[in-house]
């Protein structure tokens, strides 16, 4: 089986730079201590020990013959 694009919800400081280093480009990313629950407006992630103070939204081609769309 082929996969032509490769997408990775990343929540570790070094996966993320491993994942920039092989070509990753990230999407969209979440600093946990911005993130608050919508109910209870509580930054239920604030307490997350550094370096690991974010997810990432991360998507490689895997193919070639894709190009990236601007």
């Amino acid at each position: 089986m082929k996969f032509d694009l490769q997408i990775d919800v990343i929540t570790s400081y070094y996966l993320k730079k491993i994942a920039l280093k092989y070509g990753f480009t990230i999407a969209e990313e979440l600093t946990f201590v911005d993130y608050r629950d919508p109910i209870t407006n509580e930054a239920i992630f604030s307490s997350v020990p550094a370096p690991h103070t974010g997810a990432i939204l991360a998507y490689k081609y895997m193919s070639t013959s894709n190009t990236e769309k601007s």
